[in-house]
């Protein structure tokens, strides 16, 4: 049962992560719309721009930005931690310690006979 609530949990993470950089991107197009009038007078990029994304925008990229969009799964405390805050915000009384004990033990494989 737990097994299955981690592979949950990865895939929110996942998802929180990808809706991260889907606000990324419309905040991004919102200021190239504000700033569109005045970038298409002008042969260099406005200051406002240079700021926020430099000269070329490939070696600026937002480093929050690629991380969220690395397929990374999150680590096990990320996982406890989110799973914490399912069950607060679903009032749900939940002790993680068991399971805290049983993700941090390493399991003993028997070797075959």
């Amino acid at each position: 049962m737990a097994t299955k609530f981690m592979v949950k949990v990865e895939q929110l993470y996942a998802d929180r992560n990808l809706s991260s950089c889907y606000d990324f991107v419309d905040q991004s197009c919102l200021v190239v719309l504000t700033h569109l009038s005045p970038m298409s007078k002008q042969r260099e990029c406005p200051d406002e721009c240079k700021e926020r994304y430099g000269n070329s925008i490939e070696p600026y990229v937002n480093p929050e930005f690629v991380n969220d969009l690395k397929a990374d799964p999150p680590t096990k405390a990320i996982k406890l931690q989110m799973m914490q805050e399912i069950a607060m915000q679903y009032g749900i009384m939940w002790n993680s310690k068991s399971l805290e004990t049983k993700m941090y033990t390493p399991s003993v494989v028997q070797p075959p006979k």
